[in-house]
């Protein structure tokens, strides 16, 4: 069974970059008919064997509406006849899922091979969020067009199962076929942090920029009513308000963005990392970052305010209130757990070449 799976971004992101490459390296390990593309401009990133470049759009065009609306435009049509052409050549697409894309139900409704929507969050209410005209605008051309899309693919995949409930939900089809396909680390990113803890518990937040749904607010409000011993170092970029707040406070190291050795310097001295603490804004429950993986894959146990995708029986996670004073106490409970054992045992659940044998399996015998 020859898979495609593709996307088309004008300007992908590293996250999203490195999550592709990581399954074509899986794809390669289990010696099975699968391609990972990202259709995109030819300067958008650089050369690499999953990209699909396309010149008739420039990344860096230019910033103002008309020209991102006119590229998006281009790019979406040129990403859609692509795909058509694809179509001699590949047994089953699954298609990285876009909001509000016409040429995307044009595609779905007329390819004469199945079609599995993969999706990331849930779209409508993340376009709505912000909360302006143009946010909610979007969001009701998605779910016009969503719907249509959805009910015409042969199924769904989601990194949750709430995700998948959501989509199940606004296509109108409850038994819609469906697929669980979490978020996972190549086996070669595996590299534990040295381990230079001392007695102060010190904790790492991570993003490249704290996002409403990061909860970076929460953590802060707490510090100040909770004087529980402890360092928490701040990487990445925040809002002016955000950084007001951590600026007051005495036990919060910021430290702006940092490159990857950078973060694993500042690691190797924490107890654990920390995610999101207000999915909530975003109507989440449940998710399935990146960002917890690589955490794992460093060796640090992660707290968080939300479900992952991972056994109830996993000892490294915990999801819990945005308090202090718990939050160091979870990682003093496992804190004489090697980094390496950390590691070890969170690849087993959060490999890439187990997920995508397990998913490749699941869709080969839906069409078999």
């Amino acid at each position: 069974m020859k898979v495609l799976h593709a996307a088309a971004l004008l300007r992908p992101p590293s996250g999203i970059m490195h999550q592709m490459q990581w399954e074509q390296d899986a794809a390669c390990e289990l010696a099975i008919e699968w391609k990972v593309r990202m259709f995109c401009p030819a300067d958008g990133v650089g050369p690499s064997e999953i990209v699909v470049p396309y010149q008739r759009v420039r990344a860096d065009a230019g910033s103002s509406r008309v020209r991102k609306l006119i590229d998006w435009v281009a790019l979406r049509w040129g990403y859609a006849r692509w795909l058509k052409g694809q179509e001699s050549e590949v047994d089953v697409f699954l298609l990285r899922y876009y909001v509000h894309d016409p040429f995307q139900l044009y595609f779905v409704k007329f390819c004469k091979k199945p079609v599995y929507f993969v999706h990331h969050t849930l779209e409508g209410f993340e376009l709505a969020m912000p909360g302006g005209w143009r946010d909610r605008v979007r969001s009701v051309l998605d779910a016009i067009l969503a719907g249509a899309a959805i009910r015409a693919a042969s199924g769904v995949v989601g990194v949750t199962e709430e995700i998948i409930r959501y989509e199940r939900e606004r296509s109108s089809q409850p038994a819609k076929k469906a697929f669980l396909y979490p978020n996972g680390i190549s086996g070669s990113k595996l590299s534990p942090v040295l381990d230079e803890r001392s007695d102060i518990p010190e904790i790492l937040f991570v993003a490249s920029y704290f996002s409403p749904w990061h909860g970076l607010d929460l953590l802060l409000e707490s510090m100040a009513s909770d004087n529980t011993p402890c360092v928490v170092h701040l990487v990445g970029s925040m809002s002016d308000d955000e950084l007001a707040m951590a600026e007051k406070e005495s036990r919060v190291v910021v430290h702006g963005v940092r490159g990857k050795e950078e973060i694993m310097l500042i690691a190797a001295r924490c107890w654990g990392g920390i995610s999101s603490f207000a999915m909530s804004r975003n109507n989440m429950t449940e998710a399935c970052t990146l960002k917890v993986r690589e955490y794992l894959a460093m060796g640090l146990p992660v707290y968080a305010g939300y479900k992952e995708v991972l056994p109830s029986s996993f000892l490294f996670y915990k999801s819990g209130q945005t308090k202090v004073s718990e939050i160091v106490s979870f990682f003093a409970s496992v804190k004489h757990v090697a980094r390496k054992e950390v590691a070890e045992v969170s690849m087993s659940i959060v490999g890439k070449k187990k997920l995508l044998s397990d998913l490749y399996a699941s869709i080969k015998n839906h069409n078999a």
